[in-house]
Protein backbone atom coordinates (compact mmCIF):
# COMPACT_ATOMS: atom_id res chain seq x y z
CA UNK A 1 0.00 0.00 0.00
CA UNK A 2 0.94 3.71 -0.70
CA UNK A 3 1.19 5.40 2.62
CA UNK A 4 1.11 9.31 3.62
CA UNK A 5 0.27 11.86 6.06
CA UNK A 6 -2.59 12.23 7.49
CA UNK A 7 -3.44 15.56 9.74
CA UNK A 8 -6.16 15.66 12.22
CA UNK A 9 -7.03 18.94 13.67
CA UNK A 10 -8.71 19.18 17.54
CA UNK A 11 -9.98 22.48 19.12
CA UNK A 12 -7.52 22.62 21.94
CA UNK A 13 -10.36 24.61 23.50
CA UNK A 14 -12.32 22.44 26.82
CA UNK A 15 -14.70 20.28 24.49
CA UNK A 16 -17.07 17.80 25.99
CA UNK A 17 -16.11 15.73 22.84
CA UNK A 18 -12.52 16.18 23.55
CA UNK A 19 -12.48 12.79 25.72
CA UNK A 20 -13.91 10.76 23.07
CA UNK A 21 -11.62 12.51 20.26
CA UNK A 22 -8.45 11.75 22.28
CA UNK A 23 -10.23 8.23 23.35
CA UNK A 24 -9.99 7.44 19.47
CA UNK A 25 -6.98 8.46 18.46
CA UNK A 26 -4.93 7.30 21.35
CA UNK A 27 -6.22 3.85 20.17
CA UNK A 28 -5.34 4.75 16.57
CA UNK A 29 -1.88 4.76 17.26
CA UNK A 30 -1.43 1.79 19.89
CA UNK A 31 -4.25 -0.98 19.92
CA UNK A 32 -5.24 -0.76 16.32
CA UNK A 33 -1.53 -0.43 14.71
CA UNK A 34 -0.59 -3.53 17.28
CA UNK A 35 -3.51 -5.74 16.15
CA UNK A 36 -3.85 -4.24 11.81
CA UNK A 37 -1.44 -2.91 10.63
CA UNK A 38 0.20 -6.24 9.80
CA UNK A 39 -2.58 -8.08 8.81
CA UNK A 40 -3.33 -4.96 6.35
CA UNK A 41 0.88 -4.67 5.22
CA UNK A 42 1.05 -1.56 6.60
CA UNK A 43 4.35 -0.56 8.53
CA UNK A 44 3.77 0.27 12.26
CA UNK A 45 4.81 3.93 13.43
CA UNK A 46 8.21 4.59 15.02
CA UNK A 47 7.77 4.85 18.37
CA UNK A 48 9.21 7.85 19.07
CA UNK A 49 6.58 9.36 16.50
CA UNK A 50 3.91 7.81 18.60
CA UNK A 51 5.23 8.91 21.83
CA UNK A 52 5.41 12.58 20.07
CA UNK A 53 1.71 12.00 18.85
CA UNK A 54 0.41 10.94 22.16
CA UNK A 55 2.22 14.01 24.08
CA UNK A 56 0.09 16.00 22.11
CA UNK A 57 -3.12 14.41 22.47
CA UNK A 58 -2.68 14.37 26.10
CA UNK A 59 -2.14 18.01 26.20
CA UNK A 60 -5.63 18.90 24.78
CA UNK A 61 -7.49 20.27 27.89
CA UNK A 62 -10.48 16.88 28.29
CA UNK A 63 -8.32 14.32 26.95
CA UNK A 64 -8.95 11.15 27.97
CA UNK A 65 -5.06 10.28 27.10
CA UNK A 66 -2.63 9.16 30.48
Amino acid sequence: PISGLTYILIYKANNPNNANVTKLWDWALEKAQQEFAQTLYYSALPDKLVGVNKAVLKSIPGSSVH
